[in-house]
């Protein structure tokens, strides 16, 4: 599969989780900007700049989880 470097941002509270993840999805020929929580993640989705494809988040995180986290994505402009 041609991914041809597609930009993701993955959002995992659990840094083990998010290194593997984060390798993983490297080793298939994506970009990948990794953050720890949901709150880091809307400070990176808020700048004009971003160019991310795809969202990858854990569900269950302290403070805005996964769920939280796409409804504030689906509510933006």
């Amino acid at each position: 599969m041609a991914v041809d470097g597609a930009h993701i941002l993955l959002v995992e509270d659990d840094a083990p989780s998010r290194r593997l993840l984060s390798m993983a999805l490297r080793t298939e020929g994506y970009r990948v900007t990794d953050v720890a929580s949901g709150e880091a993640a809307l400070t990176l989705l808020a700048n004009e700049e971003a160019d991310f494809r795809a969202l990858v988040t854990d569900v269950m995180m302290p403070g805005i989880g996964g769920h939280r986290l796409l409804d504030h994505v689906h509510a933006s402009p």
